[in-house]
């Protein structure tokens, strides 16, 4: 007599999605650390010059993607966490960034979150 098997596809399932959290979550807290280790990891970055004067063809793929996912809404670690590189790497090209002047960070001030607020850091 057969075994009925209608029920491994859902625990299958399941387990797969709790994996994928475990890993999500250990990979948000290893980019934070990151992060934390060269920008201000709640800031958000907001470029600082119009899309049409960055110098695309002088970015490497990296700063490329990360100035493309830049929304003025999405915090620096969540562009880290975000990033199909590894997140020191991810960190490090987001600094560079900052440092040439094409993303300006803005420090989250209002301890609510609802928005980026206050003053930058250059």
């Amino acid at each position: 007599m057969a075994r009925d098997r209608s029920g491994d596809a859902d625990r299958t399932q399941r387990r797969r999605i709790d994996v994928d959290k475990a890993f999500r979550d250990a990979r948000s807290e290893e980019a934070r650390g990151e992060v934390a280790a060269v920008l201000p990891a709640d800031a958000i970055p907001v470029l600082a010059v119009p899309r049409a004067e960055i110098p695309w063809p002088q970015l490497d793929e990296l700063s490329t993607k990360l100035l493309l996912r830049i929304d003025g809404a999405t915090s620096c670690v969540d562009l880290v966490d975000a990033s199909d590189a590894s997140p020191d790497r991810a960190a490090q090209a987001l600094a560079s960034l900052a440092q040439r002047g094409l993303v300006r960070l803005v420090l989250r001030l209002d301890p609510a979150g609802s928005g980026p607020e206050g003053g930058s850091r250059e």
